[in-house]
């Protein structure tokens, strides 16, 4: 699970998500092939009450709220039969420069909505730069 702080300006969600398919490329070529779902959500705001010094923890605090991680799961979900290399939610689209693929639904939580999500394939980046 990665947590990226995104600021709504186009450039730095390109850079996010570069980054990411940077890390995804190295996994690939380490253990194989996988594949990685990316949707936008809300981190937990700081806690003061946490040390913030890590050195010593035996565990890892995920600010990611539990919608984001549910929303992955039914992503993973929806996609099932699929093959696809990277799904990509439509509410990271604008940073997007290849051609999208055709995409498939997926209710997505807090609201219940229906939200496009993109399958990307092997070989095919979704942020040409």
């Amino acid at each position: 699970m990665l947590l990226a702080f995104w600021d709504d300006e186009t450039p730095n969600g390109k850079n996010i998500l570069k980054e990411i398919e940077n890390l995804k490329c190295r996994i690939d070529e380490e253990i194989g092939e996988n594949y990685a779902i990316s949707v936008k959500g809300q981190a937990f705001p700081n806690d003061s009450s946490i040390d913030s010094d890590t050195s010593n923890q035996h565990c890892v605090i995920l600010k990611t709220s539990s919608y984001a991680m549910a929303n992955c799961f039914a992503v993973e979900k929806a996609a099932k039969g699929r093959k696809a290399n990277w799904y990509i939610d439509s509410w990271l689209e604008k940073v997007l420069s290849a051609p999208l693929p055709k995409s498939f639904l997926v209710e997505m939580l807090p609201t219940h909505e229906e939200r496009e999500v993109f399958p990307f394939n092997k070989g095919v980046s979704p942020i040409n730069t």
